[in-house]
């Protein structure tokens, strides 16, 4: 039979159903027996038996019981529970929080909305009658979206007790949350045995810290610290710093890294950029990526930018570090003052005008000796007169001046002022292109190769410069005369799949480029040890994507004197939609004016395969030149329900690294390095 029974608000009933359904008016009592049940609001009850009263809301249910609301459950043999306040007990109960957790206990009690009291019990995120892990203990508190406290807890793979502690504190969180990580305990060949400490604080909602304590027995004792904050996808930054006192080398030793990126008001941008060390060999000895250890420099700067219509005014600072030369060698240019004016129409006339103007206070020194220290202050306006021929030919001539002030000069300390001119002549076009119809897989297809030509003409006369301090490219502007020139073809294809709309997708870019100096070609000097060379290396630029996922860029300098490749850069990607594998390749190639020799000959490749839960990565760095590795990375790593195990290997010059990762879901990671 059914019945339903009035209680606080007659807009939300308490349905019951059952087999037998018996109404005790005068206790304000219903009872139920055989497949009860008992709905109200979002929560749902099915027992053997239940006893509802309908005055107070308490419900005493028994026999397979079954509670449901919304997406949490909880089932057992026993509860007594309050349907409006949903607080209660259950005895021999188990069960599963939306959160993805799962728990067990001989009496759980539900204290607060979200809030269980399970005595001699536990709760894993495994979706197994014997789960993989499970932490159980004398008694548990847990608090969704808070933390889980255990007191006598052992943790369990497949009902074996594997570890114990007297108490922990775990995080029980979809979102992220404060608490400390699980530590990491290993060893390497060069720092040691180590221990590794973190703590994670959720601050609020846009920002995040996590401090670090590492102790290493060769080492000594490292402190790290990351701080990061989000306010909006522009205003954003983080902060890491690293401090360590060496006992190897016996010296204090420290990183910092800051990277902030800010909207600040009146539409100017903000970034600083802090990359800073102790010493030349730490991010040698300490960096986890290849690019980092090998770097040549460091870099940090600040740069606040205001931009309205076609003008840019730019604040400039930066700091560089050569870290390649013996002698410790820094270049500053603090502050620089940019204003810039982009290419715009001159009025009603047919004529266009642009601007280049900075005042810069530039310092070099290496070691304790000051190479350069000066002002400098620089104007470059440029006229241009645009000139459309026909069918997309376009001849444009221009006419530019630098005026630059220098506060001091090498020879007698005084300042001086250069001034200097350059005309252009600039022709675009004009574009030729040509259909074709090809047959494919999707039937007839469309594709369109374009080819459009570039030449530019460049005069530069001599000016005496050699009196200037030499600190970037705008302090030496050589003679020039020379022509530049390329042609550029696209291949563009239209393509059809079934009866969907056609898509137009760039197949092929290709761009043939290449200068011709009439000053090398005039030259009359030293032209028996130093013949003329006017052509310059013929650049190829490629990019290929004949096919979703497959792209390859390649771009070539080729010397059309001594016939070899000067320089090589050419990546290919290979990651095909739908597919579990994926290919990458690099390699980097220069080479010295002696054939017979290259200074950089570098191969990366890398490869990844996913089968079922097993995932497969591996890549390798490798000097061609001097035929050794530069580091080996391979890794394998099997996803479960609710672990994941990884098993990592790196090997270098100097040091070969083995780690294993534990994941636990929901409870975190233990990590052993060797």
């Amino acid at each position: 039979g059914g019945g339903w029974g009035k209680f606080k608000d007659e807009k939300q009933p308490v349905i019951i159903y059952a087999k037998r359904l018996e109404h005790r008016q005068e206790q304000n009592l219903f009872v139920g027996v055989g497949a009860v049940d008992i709905r109200y609001a979002k929560l749902r009850l099915r027992a053997d038996r239940v006893e509802f009263n309908t005055e107070t809301g308490q419900v005493i249910a028994t026999g397979n019981v079954i509670l449901d609301e919304e997406a949490n459950r909880i089932t057992g043999e026993r509860m007594r529970i309050n349907i409006e306040t949903k607080l209660g007990s259950i005895h021999k109960g188990a069960g599963f929080l939306a959160s993805g957790y799962y728990f067990e206990g001989e009496e759980i009690e539900r204290i607060a909305e979200d809030e269980f009291i399970i005595e001699r019990g536990g709760y894993t995120s495994c979706d197994q009658p014997l789960p993989d892990w499970q932490l159980k203990a004398k008694r548990v508190r847990l608090h969704v979206e808070h933390y889980a406290y255990l007191t006598h807890l052992n943790l369990r793979t497949r009902g074996r007790p594997i570890l114990y502690f007297p108490y922990g504190v775990f995080p029980i969180k979809t979102k992220r949350s404060s608490g400390f990580l699980m530590p990491r305990v290993g060893y390497s060949n060069q720092d040691g045995a180590f221990l590794k400490n973190y703590y994670f604080w959720a601050v609020n909602e846009w920002s995040d810290a996590t401090f670090g304590l590492e102790h290493f027995d060769r080492r000594g004792e490292g402190k790290d610290l990351q701080m990061r904050y989000a306010l909006t996808d522009r205003d954003k930054g983080e902060v890491n710093l690293y401090h360590i006192n060496d006992n190897i080398t016996r010296t204090q030793r420290w990183r910092a890294n800051l990277d902030l990126k800010q909207q600040l008001p009146h539409g100017v941008n903000g970034v600083i950029w802090l990359d800073s060390s102790s010493d030349r060999q730490f991010d040698r000895q300490f960096a986890n990526r290849i690019a980092r250890r090998n770097r040549q420099e460091q870099e940090s700067y600040f740069s606040f930018t205001k931009n309205w219509g076609n003008y840019n005014l730019n604040l400039w600072g930066n700091y560089f570090k050569d870290l390649y030369q013996s002698q410790k060698t820094i270049s500053q240019r603090m502050p620089e003052l940019k204003f810039n004016a982009a290419s715009q129409r001159l009025g009603a006339t047919p004529l266009f005008f642009e601007w280049e103007s900075s005042w810069s206070n530039l310092r070099r020194t290496q070691g304790d000796d000051v190479l350069i220290d000066t002002r400098r202050i620089n104007f470059h306006p440029r006229l241009s007169l645009p000139w459309k021929v026909r069918d997309g030919l376009v001849i444009t001539p221009s006419a530019g001046v630098w005026h630059t002030w220098y506060s001091n000069t090498l020879n007698d300390g005084g300042d001086t002022v250069r001034n200097m001119y350059d005309l252009k002549l600039r022709l675009d076009g004009p574009q030729i292109y040509r259909l074709f119809e090809v047959k494919g897989p999707g039937g007839l297809q469309r594709l369109k190769h374009l080819i459009y030509p570039n030449i530019t003409y460049t005069y530069i006369p001599y000016e005496q410069q050699d009196n200037l301090y030499s600190f970037d490219g705008l302090d030496r502007v050589a003679r020039v005369e020379k022509i530049n020139y390329s042609i550029i073809n696209h291949l563009l294809g239209k393509f059809r799949s079934g009866s969907g709309p056609a898509r137009v997708r760039d197949l092929l870019t290709l761009t043939f480029s290449q200068s011709f100096d009439l000053t090398e070609e005039r030259r009359m000097v030293n032209l028996d040890k130093n013949p003329r060379r006017p052509f310059s290396d013929l650049k190829t630029d490629v990019e290929i994507k004949p096919a979703p996922g497959l792209r390859l860029d390649t771009e070539c300098y080729y010397n059309v004197y001594d016939t070899y490749m000067d320089r090589v850069n050419s990546d290919l990607w290979l990651t095909p939609a739908g597919k579990p594998w994926f290919l990458n390749a690099g390699w980097r190639y220069a080479k010295f004016t002696d054939q017979r020799s290259s200074r950089t000959d570098f191969l990366r490749l890398g490869a990844g395969l996913t089968l079922g839960p097993w995932e497969l990565r591996s890549s390798t760095y490798y000097n061609l030149w001097q035929k050794e590795r530069v580091e080996n990375r391979h890794s394998i790593r099997y996803n479960s329900q609710c672990w994941a195990i990884t098993f990592s290997q790196v090997s270098r010059p100097s040091e070969d690294e083995f780690s294993v990762m534990l994941s636990l879901t929901g409870l975190g990671s233990v990590g052993q390095k060797q």
